[in-house]
């Protein structure tokens, strides 16, 4: 596998097994380059394809396999009240719960005999 220099574009990973080739590629999201490479940005789909030349078989130039369009959508990250807010409404509900079951059962206790007289 050849690796051209690129200063936005790194290969982290290359591997080529059973006939398959396997890259992980890593960039910044947002480039200085913004007429040559795509910005991504959160929440917007942004187009995407992918060219292959088997230098084999003589695919060199514009000569490549091409792949239809692909769609990549960035999302945004997921924020920690996700994670904080839920536990803490939990254990609000059951206090209240517990609350009112109190509530309920020290009132009844003080209007058991109310009733009987007449």
């Amino acid at each position: 596998m050849q690796v051209r220099d690129d200063k936005n574009v790194k290969v982290t990973y290359a591997k080529w097994e059973n006939g398959r080739w396997q890259v992980i590629m890593k960039r910044a999201l947002l480039t200085e380059d913004k007429e040559k490479s795509a910005q991504l940005v959160n929440g917007k789909n942004i187009p995407m394809t992918f060219f292959a030349w088997d230098g084999d078989a003589g695919e060199v130039d514009g000569r490549m396999a091409l792949s239809t369009f692909y769609y990549l959508m960035m999302e945004p990250p997921i924020p920690a009240t996700v994670y904080i807010v839920p536990p803490i409404v939990f254990f609000v509900l059951i206090g209240l719960l517990s609350w009112a079951r109190a509530a309920a059962i020290k009132y009844k206790k003080d209007n058991e005999g109310e009733g009987e007289e007449g």
